[in-house]
């Protein structure tokens, strides 16, 4: 197998990695702000039921905080997983510094980047 084609490869592996990062980080996200949100909202109507003797003030509060936090969770979990769309069309790794330019075009190239995300061309180091 030539060169190129494995680097090619193993593009396609860290894009796919970065995908599967992404789907799992948008249920984790949507399960601790749902976590996170409910344990709030307890407190609050806690504290109302408790110190203001309103149970009913108390679950109304809750359950707005509770709506409050799942529409905000859902957000959250639905950006993330937008970010793990097949659809974008960058060769370049999230997250790595950029460690040079291109000598064509000048566009910044990452750790693993065999080919430049701009001009399309193969690069070496």
């Amino acid at each position: 197998m030539e060169n190129s084609r494995i680097e090619e490869l193993l593009e396609e592996s860290i894009r796919a990695s970065a995908r599967t990062t992404h789907a799992v980080r948008a249920f984790v996200r949507f399960a601790l702000i749902q976590v996170t949100v409910s344990i709030l909202a307890l407190l609050v109507g806690g504290v109302f039921a408790i110190f203001a003797e309103a149970i009913e003030t108390g679950f109304l509060v809750a359950a707005i905080v509770l709506v409050i936090g799942g529409v905000y969770g859902l957000n959250v979990g639905w950006d993330e997983l937008k970010k793990s769309s097949d659809t974008e069309e960058t060769t370049s790794v999230q997250g790595v510094d950029a460690i040079s330019n291109c000598k064509f075009c000048g566009a910044e190239l990452h750790m693993f980047s065999t080919k430049c995300p701009k001009c399309k061309k193969r690069v070496g180091f």
